[in-house]
């Protein structure tokens, strides 16, 4: 028996819109709300410990999230929110606030920890460094954009608009997180919007050197992921990282539950989304 599970959900990504369905593109936004609400009442009859939505839960327009956190609010575990690129899209090609993406999400910061039972998660922003999260204009946003022209320069795929990182107080905040995860043997696992992986047009900026920075401290056990829509699964050592596919680009449903055992993880997929078993490395309290 696992000693808890919970579930996982990414880029629900409602609009108010036609779905947009092409040869390179699928997005079937106006049936969004119906396969959170799917996949909600069937996570309801599971015994959770919370429920983690990794980011996007709107396309565009925070006056689109009532709709789908109406839904959230059903949820008979706890709702943990990951922000995503789109969450601060606003209409017409506006920046929403990171003040407003927070209150209507009901998040008092962008990135917090939460512990249950031996693990600590860390939930992350991702978009804190790069073009999403900052209005054209400011200092923020110029320093990001000068990343990604550094990035494209040097030939790297996921040197995009949408794709982001840590700032320095964050970064800060997630090793003091980590020691203190490793001194109190806890596992940690890390949540956040953007894949850590270099060769993914969807990737986070500078991905790989953050994975490796994760897999050389004693604590982090597991990433989970997900704006690459297409999922998929990456080892950075020792490190397994996972990312869920998106719930938008499909017209049945993808979301998981991740039941927790000593030394794996196993994760029972629900529609696009695969089962897999994700192998630990020893416990920080063992090692």
């Amino acid at each position: 028996m696992p000693s808890f599970s919970f579930g996982l959900i990414a880029d629900c990504q409602y609009a108010d819109a036609p779905d947009l369905v092409t040869e390179s593109m699928q997005r079937y936004y106006t049936d969004s709300p119906r396969r959170l609400a799917e996949a909600i009442t069937e996570l309801n009859t599971h015994d959770l410990a919370f429920v983690a939505h990794l980011g996007d839960l709107i396309d565009v327009d925070l006056d689109n999230a009532d709709t789908v956190l109406d839904i959230l609010a059903g949820s008979r575990a706890p709702v943990r929110l990951v922000l995503g690129n789109h969450d601060f899209a606003g209409p017409d090609g506006s920046v929403n606030e990171l003040s407003d993406v927070l209150a209507r999400y009901g998040l008092r910061t962008p990135y917090y920890s939460f512990t249950h039972q031996d693990w600590r998660f860390c939930v992350l922003d991702s978009n804190a460094v790069g073009m999403i999260e900052h209005r054209p204009g400011t200092p923020a946003f110029e320093a990001g954009s000068a990343l990604v022209a550094e990035l494209a320069a040097e030939g790297a795929v996921n040197a995009k608009s949408w794709n982001g990182a840590l700032d320095d107080t964050q970064h800060a905040w997630l090793r003091t997180e980590l020691d203190q995860a490793a001194s109190a043997g806890q596992r940690v696992a890390v949540m956040c919007h953007h894949p850590l992986d270099d060769s993914l047009v969807d990737g986070m900026l500078r991905g790989n050197a953050f994975a490796t920075e994760l897999d050389s401290h004693p604590a982090p056990a597991v990433v989970f992921t997900g704006h690459h829509h297409a999922g998929g699964f990456r080892q950075a050592g020792d490190l397994p990282c996972l990312t869920l596919h998106g719930m938008v680009e499909t017209a049945d449903t993808a979301f998981a539950i991740v039941d927790v055992f000593d030394d794996h993880l196993q994760v029972r997929g629900f529609g696009r989304e695969p089962d897999r078993r994700l192998s630990l490395r020893a416990h920080a309290s063992a090692a």
